[in-house]
């Protein structure tokens, strides 16, 4: 290499390459959806259409289209050359979040949930009512907490949602599964050596293969094996404490790339909320995607699913920087594990209620009712944490430039330090 010419950018050609194969697979699976969403009829012209593909379809699409700013970013760094915000007046974004909050929000519930419940105009309405009703959320969170924190350049922040988005949610769903394939095969093991074990699963797949396909006949079938010790184990075990250890571990994977950068705990914190963020919407928009009659229920009852997947992907982005920066492993260790004890007590606390609301009432309704109730009242606490995150961030910012300024007057605003950065042309 000459002396004297810049290096190159392999982080930002990396980061390039990623967000186009995100793209390009997100809309790859989008458009078989789509072509899904309208089956014809055998031995006729008819044409039915199956709403679930094409709201999925249009969920896919949409975060293909959020994975091109961080393609965009990483291009204009090997180009290098710098892109200013195109929102960089508080007041107006102020005023934007305002907007989707109290009235695009409420637009798209409502108009979701009527054709969701009437099905008229599915196909039309609640694909892009899911949108705007998964998306609008996150994006309120991740404005609760980085409000006024220095999150790095444009690209670091469209690069670590990015990679939440498909680099973590990839990895994710390989370890899980490979603790699914262990955990059926224990359950084998264990039924395989308990012979009235056996008959009674040959018993119950024969019922349920003669049953009626409805939700409430399926459920009395199964509802007494919700008792049994052996499965309230098994999915005890994977809900609360594999599922949260995976997750984790994976989802602030836009921190873990910026392993060699020099961030601080309040980047760390950004960078990891954005990254958290970036995988619950994918989660979200799939799930409420395929909710049916029900997508108004998913789609509240997933508003504290994702400040949780946010506020903890945060907290282990903080842990990170701890480590890194300051060579406090504790810290991380102890980020570690808040962030798997609260995930693990939303999954845990939250699917036994639902067991113990069809034990007590034997009804689905019941239970999703005790679930609204127990996520309300964790989603407040989660959201008292990212708040109080948040504020003690922008004091230990605030008070560090106390110190190191002879004067308040002369120490810089912290909300004005990642526009300096983009201004200035600093990308990383």
């Amino acid at each position: 290499m000459r002396a004297g010419a810049p290096a190159f950018q392999w982080n930002a050609a990396i980061q390039l390459v990623l967000s186009l194969l995100g793209v390009m697979s997100m809309w790859g699976a989008a458009l078989f959806l789509l072509l899904r969403g309208f089956i014809r009829d055998p031995g006729s012209t008819a044409v039915t259409v199956v709403p679930q593909n094409l709201t999925l379809a249009a969920g896919l699409g949409w975060c293909g289209l959020l994975l091109l700013p961080s393609a965009g970013y990483a291009l204009l760094r090997l180009l290098g050359r710098s892109l200013r915000p195109i929102l960089a007046n508080a007041t107006v974004e102020r005023l934007l979040m305002l907007l989707l909050l109290f009235v695009v929000m409420p637009s798209a519930l409502l108009g979701g949930d009527w054709a969701a419940r009437t099905q008229s105009y599915t196909w039309l309405v609640l694909p892009l009512a899911n949108v705007l009703a998964v998306s609008i959320p996150v994006l309120w969170i991740i404005h609760l907490g980085r409000n006024r924190l220095p999150g790095g350049s444009p690209q670091r922040s469209w690069g670590a949602f990015g990679s939440g988005m498909v680099l973590g949610s990839s990895l994710m769903i390989t370890f899980e599964m490979l603790a699914i394939g262990a955990l059926f095969f224990l359950g084998i093991v264990m039924v395989a050596s308990q012979p009235t074990w056996l008959r009674e699963l040959n018993d119950l797949a024969q019922r349920l293969e003669m049953s009626p396909s409805t939700p409430e006949a399926m459920l009395n079938i199964l509802e007494p094996y919700t008792r049994h010790p052996l499965l309230i184990f098994l999915v005890g075990a994977y809900l609360a404490v594999i599922t949260p250890l995976i997750e984790e571990a994976c989802k602030p994977i836009g921190v873990w790339l910026l392993v060699r950068r020099s961030l601080s705990p309040a980047e760390g914190f950004v960078s990891g909320l954005l990254s958290g963020a970036g995988f619950a919407l994918l989660e979200s928009l799939a799930y409420s995607a395929n909710a049916n009659t029900a997508w108004t229920v998913t789609v509240v009852a997933r508003l504290g699913t994702m400040l949780m997947h946010i506020f903890t992907a945060g907290l282990m982005g903080w842990g990170l920087t701890q480590a890194w920066k300051r060579g406090r492993l504790l810290y991380l260790a102890v980020a570690y594990l808040g962030a798997v004890l609260i995930h693990g007590l939303w999954n845990g606390l939250t699917v036994g209620v639902a067991l113990v609301g069809i034990q007590i009432t034997g009804s689905s309704r019941d239970a999703t009712f005790f679930q609204l109730a127990l996520a309300a009242i964790l989603a407040i606490s989660i959201l008292a944490g990212l708040i109080g995150m948040n504020t003690a961030l922008r004091r230990a910012i605030m008070a560090h430039s106390d110190s190191d300024s002879p004067s308040s007057e002369a120490a810089p605003q912290p909300q004005n330090i990642q526009l300096e950065e983009v201004t200035n042309g600093k990308l990383d």
